[in-house]
């Protein structure tokens, strides 16, 4: 019997089994235990350990041995098995974060609902693992959002789990260092187009007969640093034509409102009064000229569509603004307001478009997003030496800090003109040549050949090597048979 009980303990590969580990029929392996409740729990893999192979046609699972450490680590140290979903941790710990201001949360909220909710939000949080974090975030990634965009998602539920820890729900937190895998992915967000990159989109916008109808509004992103929420909620009573000065007072948000998706307008982001929540951005003819022509081809168009988007109410009086906005500079065919989302398909679309049909010799345009037309603002700016402080004003930034950033990150150009308009700290040997044979010949005079002569003695006397000498005489003669 006891030999029965020794063979039964191992797997079919004969590999001794561990206590409350089992082999199925169909291969599958079992582990059994008992949770700090006293309720008895089973989990299955296709494999024991790490290096086994899943069998064809099965799903890859993580191997037995390493939920069993997982499990016995929570039983060890006295965590209990958590049935609380990510949902209901996400919920508390929003509803806890009470100093936060209300677009924040309802950013949070949107983000959160958008793609978490309905996935790995419904998964219990002692079942989420490092790997399904990782796979989540690669899936937003396939499905075209920006590392950046990920990395918000990563700011939301890094804290969430934290939350779960300090409640002794779980032990250790998934999100840690879960974003490393994307560390090699080039980040739209951090890098401005080159000035030839910028000059390559903007001639093919002006041309295209696809998406020249998007030329207006990204040229105003380009002219003035504002954020895609500000530029879409220009209305045509912010721009100023005759003292060339747009104000952003207001942006608009596409945004889930009591739950329901809808347009609001609210204050700028940072701006903690009236005062705070108006910039006045000054610019130059050419994109004046631009916007006068696009308020010619649509503002008939615009005047009479009757989209409105109403203001939050705890935000309207507090920073002056309209109860409702309308009559928007940038509309789509259905006469309503683009959503950012929108804009940075098309700004895909672009760049695809552009790379497919340019010239072999014409720059390459890299993926950006409209976040990067606000920060080639900032850097065209930097690189024209704009003072710091203008520039932070009128960017909107709430720190001197992230103005400081653009003029940090120089770009390789600017580097290059810089590095080229100085003269080389070398001293250069030919110069010095040049100089001592310049000043025998201006020895030269009309005294006759003996002093030209003896200049030349002297000159070559002084020199310390057969290479200078040879040079310095040949120099000399040639501009001496000229003198003659």
């Amino acid at each position: 019997m006891t030999n029965k009980t020794l063979e039964k303990r191992k797997d079919d590969k004969g590999r001794i089994l561990n206590k409350g580990e089992s082999q199925l029929e169909d291969g599958r392996y079992r582990y059994r235990y008992t949770d700090l409740n006293g309720k008895r729990h089973t989990i299955y893999s296709w494999r024991l350990v790490s290096s086994d192979k899943t069998p064809a046609g099965k799903k890859k699972d993580n191997p037995l041995r390493d939920a069993e450490k997982e499990i016995n680590k929570k039983l060890v140290n006295g965590v209990k098995d958590c049935r609380i979903t990510l949902n209901e941790i996400f919920d508390k710990y929003l509803s806890l974060k009470i100093t936060l201001n209300i677009n924040t949360v309802e950013n949070y909220k949107y983000m959160y609902d958008k793609d978490v909710r309905n996935t790995i939000g419904q998964y219990f949080l002692s079942d989420i693992k490092k790997s399904d974090i990782k796979d989540f975030y690669a899936l937003l990634y396939k499905n075209g959002y920006s590392v950046s965009t990920i990395q918000l998602q990563q700011n939301i539920l890094y804290p969430t789990f934290k939350l779960a820890i300090d409640d002794g729900l779980i032990l250790i937190n998934p999100c840690e260092d879960a974003m490393n895998f994307l560390g090699n992915i080039s980040c739209d967000e951090k890098e401005a187009l080159t000035i030839e990159e910028q000059e390559a989109l903007q001639l093919f916008l002006k041309d295209d007969l696809i998406y020249n109808r998007y030329y207006p509004l990204i040229m105003t992103c380009l002219s003035t640093g504002a954020r895609i929420s500000e530029a879409l909620g220009l209305t045509w009573d912010d721009i100023d034509f005759k003292n060339k000065i747009i104000s952003i007072n207001h942006q608009t948000k596409y945004r889930k409102v009591n739950g329901k998706i809808q347009w609001t307008a609210g204050k700028t982001k940072w701006s903690t009064n009236k005062k705070q929540n108006i910039r006045l951005i000054p610019v130059h003819d050419d994109i004046i000229n631009i916007l006068k022509k696009h308020k010619q081809d649509t503002y008939r168009f615009s005047k009479a569509s009757d989209f409105k988007v109403y203001t939050i109410p705890n935000e309207k009086n507090a920073f002056g603004l309209k109860p409702y906005y309308n009559n928007f500079v940038f509309i789509n065919l259905e006469g309503k307001l683009f959503t950012p989302n929108t804009i940075n398909r098309t700004l895909e679309s672009i760049t695809k478009r552009y790379n497919k049909y340019k010239n072999d010799e014409a720059v390459m345009l890299p993926h950006f997003s409209s976040h990067v037309l606000r920060y080639t603002f900032a850097t065209r700016n930097a690189e024209n030496k704009m003072d710091c402080k203008v520039l932070q004003a009128l960017m909107g930034h709430k720190n001197i800090a992230t103005t400081m950033d653009i003029y940090n990150k120089v770009s390789e150009q600017r580097k290059i003109q810089e590095v080229g308009s100085t003269v080389s700290p070398i001293i250069s040997h030919t110069s010095i040549i040049n100089n001592n044979t310049s000043d025998c010949v201006n020895n030269i005079n009309n005294s006759g050949l003996i002093e030209i002569l003896n200049d030349l003695i002297n000159t070559i006397k002084q020199s310390d090597n057969d290479l200078t000498q040879n040079k310095i005489l040949t120099q000399i003669l040639t501009q001496l048979s000229d003198k003659l």
